[in-house]
């Protein structure tokens, strides 16, 4: 298995990024870059001209055209069999969540190691999912659950709403007209129902059920 060649795609509209990326990337001589695109359009495009499709896939997500949201989406319906990895500057609920929830097998930020994204490429190729400090596999598991909508009143949606923001539990209840007292029963009574221990565990759940939706970036 240590033989085995990996072939790679990647998509990222900076060509600095990409050449320096590509550059690591097969620093390991089992590595193979097969297509490179400024775009997930682009990247999807030129799937189809390919003799041998790529093993796995890094992808940016702030791309113009298509950008990694959509691009994995794609990916994941068109070409099923490719892995993809999500490549990133960002690290944020929402881009972390809208990437696994749309097939990413990892995610990593740009600031990661040469050692960990070499081994994240060859781990999400061999074992199908690498799991980051940024992406842990609690995480995956919470984003990938598909029976978490139980019955919520519209306040405890309003509450679930506004834990996706950037707002304190203090503005929150500032926000809704209700006491911090409110606002923790709420907590408690959500973290109940959707078996989960704290906000990071209300926003994956609120994204990845669908009753919140993320903020895309363009």
């Amino acid at each position: 298995m240590n033989d085995q060649i990996i072939h790679i795609a990647m998509a990222d509209d900076q060509e600095v990024v990409r050449s320096g990326i590509m550059s690591l990337v097969t620093s390991d001589p089992c590595h193979k870059v097969v297509l490179t695109a400024s775009n997930g359009k682009e990247l999807i495009e030129n799937l189809a001209n390919l003799p041998v499709l790529p093993d796995v896939c890094l992808l940016d997500i702030n791309m113009p055209v298509m950008n990694g949201y959509n691009t994995v989406a794609a990916l994941k319906k068109q070409y099923p069999t490719i892995k993809c990895l999500a490549l990133s500057i960002f690290e944020t609920e929402y881009s972390i969540i809208s990437m696994i929830k749309n097939g990413a097998r990892g995610y990593l930020t740009k600031t990661c190691s040469t050692i960990e994204l070499l081994d994240a490429i060859k781990i999400v190729h061999n074992c199908g999912y690498y799991y980051s400090n940024v992406a842990s596999k609690k995480v995956f598991n919470i984003v990938q659950k598909t029976d978490i909508q139980p019955n919520l009143t519209d306040k405890e949606i309003q509450f679930l709403t506004l834990c996706c923001s950037e707002l304190s539990f203090e503005k929150i209840a500032e926000q809704m007209n209700v006491s911090k007292r409110t606002i923790d029963d709420y907590q408690n009574r959500l973290s109940h129902k959707l078996q989960v221990h704290n906000r990071i565990g209300l926003v994956l759940c609120a994204i990845s059920s669908g009753l919140v939706q993320p903020k895309h970036i363009n």
